[in-house]
């Protein structure tokens, strides 16, 4: 995950995402200790896991054309280009911020971030890399 290195900040919130086959999102958590006691901790995890269920239908998606990996069609037909989404795994930093995080901040922060890095990956897909 780490490793496809497209990541951004906003706020005490840190997003990393990479492509995956599914046509939807899906969500990780990684919160260590020094983003603040458990109570912060699992507030901003609980936050985190409302703010991306309101937001999931909204994010974006790619768009995968042709046939897949194993050669099975990609959409009906075979020619039509399928809809994929990503990985993405949230961290923390800032023990202040983490508790005075509101929901709606989060899933505007979600929201944002997650349309910033996917035009990233779409440049990075349409050069090659």
């Amino acid at each position: 995950m780490y490793a496809y290195r497209l990541r951004a900040v906003r706020g005490p919130m840190t997003l990393s995402i990479r492509p995956n086959d599914l046509p939807h999102w899906r969500l990780g958590l990684a919160v260590s200790r020094r983003a603040g006691t458990a109570v912060a901790r699992n507030r901003a995890k609980r936050l985190t896991r409302e703010a991306f269920r309101h937001a999931q239908h909204g994010l974006p998606l790619w768009m995968e054309s042709g046939t897949s990996a194993g050669g099975q069609a990609g959409g009906s037909d075979g020619g039509e280009p399928t809809a994929r989404g990503y990985d993405m795994v949230v961290s923390f930093h800032g023990t202040e911020a983490l508790l005075a995080m509101t929901l709606e901040q989060c899933r505007q922060w979600l929201e944002g971030l997650a349309a910033e890095l996917h035009a990233r990956a779409s440049k990075r897909r349409e050069r090659g890399s």
